[in-house]
């Protein structure tokens, strides 16, 4: 295969990556770099129909994007019991995706914190904690909706609102190593591997 048959394939590449994306904002990106390679590909075969039409597919994708950019969000927590019907009720219904990120949370545990994580008033995500001793709080389920997964939410309670945590006397936040990903995530929100733990002093 010479190089252009090679662009054809990674535009098709990232239109099929693009659709796979549960982030809006992740799939206009490889949306975007996926009709700037069939651009390139079809001027290069001199497939023109391909190259306009992708062109226009570049443009309204960097048109979203820009919006996106400006469009200010609205984060908030709002704190309720761990018994609460609504709790039990959201957990149930996304028990499936919660078991591949967190194979170690058990239903049955008592929680002794509980926040709803908020984007734009709808729930992303939910946290549950417990007290472990006087400053230490073990990290239970900190579980985000697939579509929320940029992180954003996160750094919102991590990093803006350690106040939450702190006027609650915590000092440590602890939690068990997890799936991959999530232990990714956990380093990304400055949490350090401690033996079998992640640990963020507050």
């Amino acid at each position: 295969m010479n190089w252009i048959e090679w662009t054809g394939y990674a535009a098709s590449l990232m239109v099929m990556i693009s659709i796979l994306m549960t982030s809006l904002i992740k799939l206009r990106w490889y949306n975007l770099i996926g009709a700037a390679f069939f651009v390139a590909y079809g001027i290069f075969i001199e497939a023109y129909p391909v190259a306009i039409v992708n062109f226009f597919i570049t443009l309204i994708n960097i048109y979203y994007l820009i919006k996106m950019s400006k469009t200010e969000e609205y984060f908030d927590i709002n704190t309720i019991p761990a018994e609460d019907n609504y709790v039990k009720k959201f957990i149930a219904f996304h028990k499936d995706d919660i078991a591949k990120y967190f194979p170690n949370y058990k239903v049955s545990e008592k929680s002794d914190e509980c926040f709803l994580l908020l984007k734009n008033m709808q729930v992303a995500g939910i946290f549950l904690g417990k007290r472990k001793n006087s400053d230490t709080l073990d990290i239970q389920l900190d579980y985000t909706l697939p579509e929320y997964r940029d992180f954003k939410l996160g750094y919102f309670l991590f990093q803006k609102n350690k106040k939450i945590f702190t006027d609650k006397s915590y000092k440590i936040l602890s939690t068990d190593k997890e799936s991959k990903k999530h232990n990714n995530y956990l380093q990304k929100m400055g949490f350090t591997l401690v033996k079998d733990k992640y640990i963020k002093t507050l």
